[in-house]
């Protein structure tokens, strides 16, 4: 893709990372909500560690997904440059 004024370039590297940052998230809500204790009935509540397993995949997923994502924004903003630069007239 070529914009007015600079070439934006998009990798298929850092698409593939951004595929994988959002699976890696839904898979985090995914884990944490199948691991998420269940009500065990009235007046009876589950104990807090019980919610350790289900908010470790939760954050997991989440630091997984920014992660990701910084990688493949890094890698695009690598590929722009070198594109600039080689768009550029050598002096």
């Amino acid at each position: 893709k070529v914009a007015t004024g600079e070439v934006t370039v998009s990798s298929p590297l850092s698409v593939l990372f951004y595929v994988v940052a959002f699976v890696s998230l839904l898979g985090g809500i995914i884990l944490g909500a199948k691991l998420w204790p269940e009500s065990m009935g009235y007046g009876k509540a589950p104990s807090t560690v019980s919610y350790v397993y289900s908010w470790v995949w939760f954050t997991a997923g989440v630091v997984q997904f920014s992660i990701f994502i910084s990688i493949g924004k890094t890698l695009a903003y690598l590929k722009q440059i070198v594109a600039n630069k080689s768009a550029m007239p050598n002096k």
